[in-house]
């Protein structure tokens, strides 16, 4: 890793960044001059088959050594041959759920493992936002292509007396585990109080602004991450940037079946070691993060309820 990309429709490729996958664009001009890729490193290209060029690229890829993923049999829609980007047409389904089910297991049966940058900054599992604190004018900015899938996947309080809605410190609960953050219209911690939630029974929720989730989202695709693995050693190389320093610390997420590790990032080399990493039962987050399981939750079907408890 990180996943090279070729011929994408410019949908998917927003996909990718928000469920913080690390990828990077394929040099198809070394590829045409028939350099192969490292021998130390799984090289996985994903590739539109429908797109001729990259279908071309893609068997060349293939010859020298590249494993390769047709990211075509993964979607669920058609394409749209007036989109200059090629975006896809939703199906009934949600295509985007649909593609990371089929990817994942296409990744790593060509010998990747999953790895992503996590939803939120170390040590957060999920976020409480107050939509109305912040510069408006600032969060308009931001209300662009690289934060709207991400603020369309965000969950609202349910109105008081809402029919066939979780009540509301209930469905507090249920995205809490889920991953999923929460917009609400005011200051979270008194939110999360009036539910009958207190900081220390919520000790891992971002409280913060919708103006600096939509900063911290911004940032997190400018985060550089490869991960080469050496049998059970994964050598992480990270590059941050500089606005990053000293105030949100990413993280990174390894999964192995319903087994989740998640380690803080830092600046430059390090070394992970599958047996000691802090894997974890994990039965209720998408290992694609919250933009990819945008669904309503029903809270009788979540089993792991460890992210937060609410008193007694």
């Amino acid at each position: 890793m990180p996943l090279l990309t070729l011929g994408l429709p410019g949908r998917v490729v927003g996909w990718l960044h928000d469920a913080g996958l690390p990828v990077t664009a394929l040099e198809t001009s070394a590829v045409r001059r028939g350099i192969g890729p490292g021998s130390s490193d799984t090289s996985i290209v994903l590739f539109d088959s429908r797109n001729a060029s990259a279908r071309t690229d893609a068997d060349a890829a293939e010859s020298l050594g590249y494993e390769t993923i047709d990211a075509a049999r993964l979607m669920t829609g058609p394409l749209s041959d007036e989109d200059p980007e090629h975006t896809l047409v939703p199906a009934a389904s949600d295509p985007r759920r649909r593609f990371f089910e089929g990817l994942r297991p296409a990744i790593e049966a060509a010998g990747g493992v999953w790895t992503r940058i996590s939803d939120f900054p170390h040590p957060f599992r999920w976020s409480v936002c107050d939509e109305d604190d912040g510069d408006a004018s600032s969060l308009d900015s931001h209300r662009e292509a690289a934060f709207a899938t991400a603020l369309g996947a965000f969950a609202d309080l349910p109105s008081q007396g809402s029919s066939g809605r979780l009540a509301a410190g209930d469905w507090i609960k249920s995205c809490a585990v889920a991953g999923r953050p929460i917009r609400v219209a005011g200051e979270p911690a008194a939110v999360l109080s009036r539910h009958g939630f207190k900081a220390s029974t919520a000790p891992l929720a971002w409280q913060t602004t919708l103006v600096d989730f939509a900063e911290w989202w911004r940032l997190r695709r400018r985060f550089t991450v490869r991960v080469v693995r050496r049998g059970r050693i994964s050598e992480v190389e990270t590059s941050l940037p500089e606005s990053l320093a000293d105030r949100l610390q990413p993280a990174l997420e390894i999964w192995r079946g319903r087994h989740l590790a998640i380690v803080p990032l830092v600046h430059g080399r390090m070394i992970l070691d599958d047996d000691s990493l802090p894997f974890q039962s994990n039965a209720s987050r998408h290992f694609a993060g919250f933009t990819a399981d945008a669904v309503d939750l029903d809270l009788s079907a979540v089993r792991d309820r460890t992210a937060i408890t609410a008193p007694a």
